[in-house]
């Protein structure tokens, strides 16, 4: 046990080396053998059965008392950006334990010193998530931003938020029954939960949001010198793009007017009758004339008073 974990601790620092993200066959074999180690731990098919669904608590904590002696002193030694992203991207996400463990350490070099001290599908870690967004002076953009750091770390948030922030909402798919003679029904697909979609759907729409506003705080006048500021909206713009197409089941949220929520249905309706009464008030104004229309009623009378009263001021 404690060479496996030293084992594994040096391979995690040979990974900062640049030289190994640039050649791709010994960064495979790296990963080959911190996948094997990892996955040898004892108890591993205790964590693995919890990998599927929502971690229980045990695992999670089981998993912590397995790895804490090598997690720890990466997060408490790797304080670089750059160098964290550098890190993370170099783990192995092959099995559902391995990537596990790289969105943990992912999320934990986000929110260090602060210990994540639960399972990611908890629902205490989104909101661990948006007071960091909204409290980190790292993801605050102003004229001293470094937008490189920025960069590396929109990139980590979009490894730790991974298939989501919640435990995604899911049916098994059952065999369907033996097809009869002369029967001509569907199979359709299972469809999770309406209550659990939309909770998964509401945090994944509330995270596009937050990450959105630091995005459209990015001024992009100096891009031209500095790249990085490139680099940073690209990783915002990539972070919503899969949240809202891939990450959020059913596609990108769509406003209807007509949707089936009640509170969601009586907001839309307000706007849209907020919109139509609008074209009321410019139905008031005064009706367009030509040139040729006069006050007193028929063209040719009036244009004849008119010629009448210019010749007695004449």
């Amino acid at each position: 046990m404690t060479a496996r974990s030293h084992a594994l601790h040096i391979l995690y620092f040979v990974c900062l080396d640049h030289r190994v993200m640039d050649d791709a066959n010994i960064l495979n074999s790296i990963q080959d053998a911190m996948e094997a180690i990892t996955c040898s731990f004892t108890d591993n098919k205790r964590l693995v059965a919890g990998v599927g669904s929502p971690w229980p608590s045990e695992e999670h904590t089981l998993m912590q008392l397995q790895l804490n002696d090598i997690l720890a002193p990466l997060v408490s030694r790797v304080r670089d950006a750059g160098l964290q992203r550098k890190l993370v991207c170099a783990l192995p996400d092959r099995s559902p334990l391995t990537a596990y463990v790289q969105r943990y350490l992912a999320l934990s070099f986000l929110l260090s010193p602060e210990l994540v001290d639960a399972p990611l599908s908890d629902p205490k870690i989104p909101r661990m998530i948006h007071r960091l967004l909204n409290t980190a002076t790292q993801f605050r953009v102003d004229k001293h931003t470094n937008y490189g750091h920025l960069a590396d770390r929109m990139i980590l948030l979009d490894i730790a938020v991974g298939p989501g922030l919640l435990s995604v909402p899911y049916q098994p798919l059952v065999s369907p029954a033996p097809s009869q003679a002369g029967s001509s029904s569907p199979i359709t697909a299972p469809v999770p939960d309406s209550s659990e979609m939309k909770e998964f759907n509401k945090e994944a729409d509330a995270l596009v949001q937050h990450v959105k506003m630091i995005g459209n705080s990015m001024v992009e006048a100096g891009a031209v010198v500095d790249f990085s500021i490139l680099e940073a909206k690209d990783a915002t713009e990539r972070l919503c793009a899969r949240l809202e197409h891939a990450v959020r089941v059913g596609g990108k949220k769509v406003h209807n007017p007509f949707a089936t929520d009640e509170d969601e249905q009586q907001q839309q309706q307000r706007r849209l009758f907020k919109f139509l009464g609008k074209p009321k008030e410019s139905l008031q104004q005064a009706p367009r004339r030509g040139i040729f229309d006069m006050d007193g009623g028929g063209g040719g009378g009036g244009g004849g008073e008119s010629e009448a009263a210019s010749d007695t001021t004449l």
